[in-house]
């Protein structure tokens, strides 16, 4: 069976529109698919994430039909994110970082696609262990990186397997046996848990270091509740 090509689509969109499509790109996919897209915070780029775990670079301009760049990566991308004060007149900000199975934290260069750096993350046996997703922090100078039920977060400017740990819960169920949905947010220095019960509308916010409930949430209306 003939494969399809799978196409990276751009929207214009305003407050109250309808989208409107602009133009797409069918890039050079083959058999793969993707399995995500972002653009840069400045705008001018946009990075897409496929099954053949390779990471492809396209420049936001009509008539661009092929990848500028395309960084492999040795195992399944898990998660990859745009350094957030990325800015295509400054080379020294065009970079992201992606995490893989299998592999360390890497820092790629955006203006050439070469590998900058890696951040490796060891377990209790001194074994390289994944992240299953990463992010900035809110100023740029450290890089968080979720695993298993744990936050660890590198300084950004010293690649090396120098890490900080926040363990954040042995099991997944309260006393009631209350099953939750975790998620891991980071904004500036601070690192907190968001726990949703499965069968409930409310998300708990835990804070770093105390673990106390800061705000409960409803997901529906975002209204939050002090």
């Amino acid at each position: 069976m003939a494969a399809t090509m799978p196409e990276i689509v751009w929207y214009e969109h305003a407050t109250g529109a309808t989208p409107v499509l602009e133009h797409s790109i069918s890039a050079p996919f083959e058999s793969h698919f993707t399995r995500g897209v972002k653009v840069s915070p400045d705008g001018l780029c946009v990075l897409s994430n496929s099954d053949d775990n390779i990471l492809r670079l396209f420049d936001v301009e009509p008539g661009v039909q092929s990848a500028t760049l395309s960084m492999h990566e040795g195992g399944t991308v898990y998660d990859f994110q745009w350094y957030p004060y990325m800015n295509s007149e400054d080379p020294a900000t065009c970079v992201f970082i992606t995490t893989s199975h299998a592999h360390p934290v890497h820092l790629w260069d955006a203006y050439t696609g070469a590998l900058r750096a890696s951040y490796r993350a060891y377990d209790h046996l001194d074994e390289l262990t994944s992240a299953y997703s990463v992010a900035f922090n809110g100023t740029g100078d450290k890089i968080f990186c979720g695993f298993d039920r744990t936050i660890r977060f590198f300084d950004a400017s010293q690649p090396s397997r120098d890490f900080t740990t926040r363990s954040l819960s042995k099991t997944k169920k309260t006393r009631h046996g209350q099953r939750f949905r975790e998620g891991y947010c980071a904004h500036d220095d601070k690192v907190g848990r968001v726990d949703c019960p499965v069968k409930t509308r409310t998300a708990l916010l835990l804070c770093e270091d105390y673990r106390d409930i800061i705000h409960e949430v409803y997901r529906k209306t975002y209204d939050r509740v002090d």
